[in-house]
């Protein structure tokens, strides 16, 4: 059986400990964080109101931020229905992006193997996995922000024909903007 496991690749054993361990979690806990409650009703009220511009959400104006994480909640309200779960899918979602970037870029540059092993690490962290559970802005600004450096180290590497990868950091950098706002061009400015 071991041996069985062992045989699989490494993306497929973090994904499937990663969809049982959230999967689990998201569907059985409950809102527990005052900023997931006001992102949530958010969420909830672009549908109600059939505004999707401006983010509104009664008594919570210190939780506004730019519209692009109520827009990915409210799109999953409206796929999935209203639920603790569908709130945190796109959390979870940008996990796993952020993990197969990880393991994507680190296969090109250092090798599978330590690919496998940073993957692994990361989505055992502590602190990693708890922005897919706890379904902050913080876990796609998180994938933006690694986009972003993958596509500078792109064009660091090869400076020629290297269009597409100019246009996607300044993709990265737009989307951090419209999720979180000045964090990200903090890093866009170095």
């Amino acid at each position: 059986m071991i041996a069985r496991i062992r045989s699989l690749p490494w993306p497929v054993l973090i994904g499937i400990s990663l969809l049982m361990i959230h999967g689990f979690v998201n569907s059985t806990l409950s809102f527990f964080y005052q900023d997931e409650a006001a992102y949530a009703g958010f969420g909830l009220t672009m549908i109600q109101t059939d505004n999707w511009l401006i983010p509104e959400f009664e008594w919570s104006s210190i939780h506004r931020k730019p519209p692009l994480y109520f827009w990915l909640i409210a799109s999953s309200y409206s796929l999935f229905g209203v639920s603790e779960f569908t709130m945190r899918l796109p959390a979870l979602l940008s996990l796993i992006g952020l993990y197969a970037t990880l393991w994507f870029w680190g296969k090109r540059i250092l090798g599978p193997r330590i690919a496998g092993w940073s993957v692994l690490v990361l989505s055992t962290s502590l602190f990693v996995p708890l922005l897919g559970i706890m379904a902050l802005v913080d876990a796609p600004l998180l994938l933006m922000s690694t986009l972003a450096a993958c596509c500078v180290y792109t064009v660091l590497q090869s400076p020629h024909n290297h269009w597409r990868a100019i246009f996607g950091f300044w993709a990265c950098i737009s989307a951090g903007v419209l999720l979180k706002g000045p964090p990200i061009i903090i890093f866009g400015g170095m």
